[in-house]
């Protein structure tokens, strides 16, 4: 773990590097299938669905940018 975060003589320039893995596909996502998980926790299918079909179609979304760099 050389050039890892976590070393002490990590530079700035490096760091930011390493930080261009953050996603705000992976934000949306996580919490549109979190809402999903709640929503069907108190039984309302309607917002489960909802919630569930928007972090689907984000991921979809993600994967067609990906293959499309």
């Amino acid at each position: 773990m050389e050039n890892g975060v976590n070393n002490m003589k990590t530079g700035r320039k490096e760091f930011i590097e390493s930080s261009g893995d953050f996603s705000i596909y992976g934000v949306f996502r996580f919490t549109a299938y979190f809402l999903a998980s709640i929503a069907m926790y108190i039984g309302d299918l309607q917002i489960a669905g909802i919630a569930f079909g928007f972090g689907a179609t984000l991921g979809f979304i993600r994967r067609i940018a990906r293959i499309w760099e």
